[in-house]
């Protein structure tokens, strides 16, 4: 048997795009967090500030190149997805979208689920296309110790993830790793995060039979 092709999500880092927070990174009481150089593209339509991240080249298929560092998402990469509801993998083909709504594939969390779970769920996965959901499903680590298939009708902005940050008496910005967590537009405490992930709340969901899907659409095994 041949081997499988390598299949990196489009919202994958890739080596060599590094970080560019640096010294730029400064704070006002008022305002938050803000770049010294900023620019256009630094916050999205709702006022939030993003990470900075290098982009490698595009090949011919218009993905990044580079060797994939699988743990790490790109924060510009993630947003483009998120936002547009295109699928994270490929990025080409806008998210599978039935009656029922969009695909979206959850990790079924380890300490079990909440009454009425995964209605409600926050998330930070972009939604994917039907053949790209078979190949998640197969291959992606997590998804394969236990995932749970949704359509979604509606996938509304809630707001951002990323990293808090806290001034010091000296004033030095100070980033709070251990309280990362989602963020809403509406919570003023967004002014002083750092953006790296683009969140929905998932409203209408319907769990479904991926593998049903995919075998009416010709793609079982």
């Amino acid at each position: 048997m041949g081997q499988q092709k390598i299949v990196v999500p489009y919202i994958t880092t890739r080596d060599g795009e590094e970080l560019g927070i640096g010294s730029m990174l400064r704070a006002d009481p008022a305002r938050g967090l803000y770049y010294a150089n900023e620019g256009p593209h630094d916050r999205d339509r709702r006022g939030a500030l993003w990470a900075r991240q290098g982009h490698n080249p595009r090949d011919n298929a218009g993905q990044p190149t580079g060797e994939p560092l699988y743990a790490k998402v790109h924060p510009s990469r993630q947003r483009e997805t998120m936002y547009e509801l295109r699928c994270q993998i490929c990025c080409q083909e806008l998210a599978s979208r039935t009656s029922l709504g969009y695909l979206f594939l959850l990790e079924r969390p380890d300490g079990g689920t909440e009454p009425g779970w995964p209605e409600g769920e926050l998330t930070t996965h972009p939604p994917l296309c039907l053949p790209h959901a078979k190949t998640s499903v197969e291959r992606c680590p997590p998804l394969r110790r236990g995932h749970v298939a949704v359509r979604v009708k509606l996938a509304r902005l809630y707001g951002v993830w990323g990293l808090p940050y806290t001034t010091g008496q000296d004033g030095t910005l100070h980033p709070a790793h251990d309280d990362e967590r989602p963020v809403g537009y509406h919570d003023p405490r967004i002014r002083w995060h750092l953006a790296a992930q683009l969140v929905r709340r998932l409203r209408g969901v319907t769990v479904i039979d991926l593998k049903a899907e995919l075998a009416a659409a010709g793609l079982g095994r």
